[in-house]
């Protein structure tokens, strides 16, 4: 988020690679009123046309940790033989916003790690593009 709130005040463009579209996708309730807040266009689209309300939509209707459950399987299976035995481990901490980022590593004998994480601000997202009232500072 601060790296988010630097580059927007030094004159970012807040559509350039659709950081709206990604702060849905993560959940991030902050950026994404961040990039709103500097006149990032709700309706941009991802590299699949999808927008961020379509995003955080999706993603709200869905549970989190099973889908980074899920991403971090992926990961685990990607790797070499010789790694099996990894502990997954979930660890969820609260934000002060309402929403919590949660974050699933696997930790394998060997003492290599491998994870994803992502904030639970989904359907706040959804709602505050749904409402027509986003923040602005221009």
């Amino acid at each position: 988020m601060d790296v988010a709130r630097v580059l927007l005040a030094a004159g970012a463009d807040p559509d350039l690679c659709a950081p709206l579209t990604e702060a849905a996708r993560r959940g991030s309730l902050v950026v994404a009123r961040a990039v709103l807040e500097h006149g990032a266009d709700p309706e941009e689209t991802d590299p699949n046309g999808r927008t961020a309300l379509e995003i955080a939509e999706d993603i709200a209707g869905k549970n989190p940790e099973s889908q980074l459950l899920g991403r971090v399987g992926v990961l685990v299976d990607s790797l070499e033989r010789g790694r099996e035995g990894a502990e997954l481990i979930t660890n969820r901490t609260p934000l002060g916003n309402g929403t919590e980022l949660l974050s699933v590593k696997a930790a394998f004998p060997d003492g290599r790690q491998v994870g994803a994480d992502m904030e639970t601000g989904h359907a706040q997202i959804a709602a505050l593009l749904r409402s027509g009232r986003l923040p602005t500072s221009r």
